[in-house]
């Protein structure tokens, strides 16, 4: 199980990395029953860290450019899963917390 938790951070990391130009600060999975949770921290860029902190609507200005950006890579990420671990994996939800940079990607699979 937990080579398959590997697994999954560092084909997460990959792409989290192609979308930020840097790694998550930190990353782990969790495999409950029949579902796969991917758990990461991102940081903010000093740009994002004063549009949170100074605009009106800064937080959820970042949150929805975060999410968005977020649900086209996650097809991605499903199919990469899907291809490796020889499972179809269906996307349940994608979780963002901007005040902790804390991001929750689930996937269900049969």
């Amino acid at each position: 199980m937990k080579q398959f938790e590997n697994e999954i951070c560092k084909m997460t990391i990959k792409h989290i990395k192609e979308l930020t130009g840097k790694g998550p600060k930190n990353i782990y999975v969790k495999i409950i029953e029949d579902k796969v949770e991917i758990h990461f921290w991102l940081q903010k860029s000093p740009l994002e860290k004063y549009v949170c902190d100074e605009l009106r609507e800064g937080k959820c200005l970042v949150k929805d450019i975060y999410q968005d950006a977020l649900q086209h890579r996650i097809k991605e990420i499903q199919n990469d899963l899907s291809v490796r671990f020889s499972q179809d994996l269906k996307f349940e939800g994608l979780c963002a917390d901007i005040e902790t940079d804390k991001y929750v990607i689930t996937f269900i699979y049969d």
